[in-house]
């Protein structure tokens, strides 16, 4: 994942922050910024500049489940598969939310004992 950089669009709030906490967990680089450097989108709907760039570029577009899936399982899945290109389900994060936090909590404690 370190090789990744992936740019977000679409989600707001607390549920960007999750999605940025996440990228982070995996250690993944968050960009603000899409560029054609960027490797991932993770996208809440198939609209907007980024989203078209994107496109345009060949970047892999999925949604936020496709992260939340490496945090929770340890493995990298194929962007392809339909749960993940799957955009605008306004569910999409409903059971993540409940688990994020306390899955950051425990990452980033992790991260601390780290041999540096």
């Amino acid at each position: 994942c370190a090789k990744m950089k992936i740019s977000v669009t679409g989600y707001e709030g607390k549920e960007r922050i999750y999605v940025k906490d996440m990228i982070r967990v995996i250690g993944a680089v968050y960009t603000g910024e899409l560029s054609q450097q960027n490797t991932h989108l993770i996208s809440r709907k198939s609209e907007g500049l980024k989203h078209t760039k994107a496109q345009k570029w060949g970047t892999k577009i999925v949604n936020a489940r496709w992260l939340s899936d490496i945090v929770l399982y340890g493995v990298v899945s194929v962007t392809t598969e339909k749960k993940y290109t799957a955009l605008g389900d306004p569910k999409e994060m409903t059971l993540h939310e409940s688990v994020m936090p306390k899955l950051i909590e425990c990452w980033h404690n992790f991260s601390q004992h780290e041999p540096k």
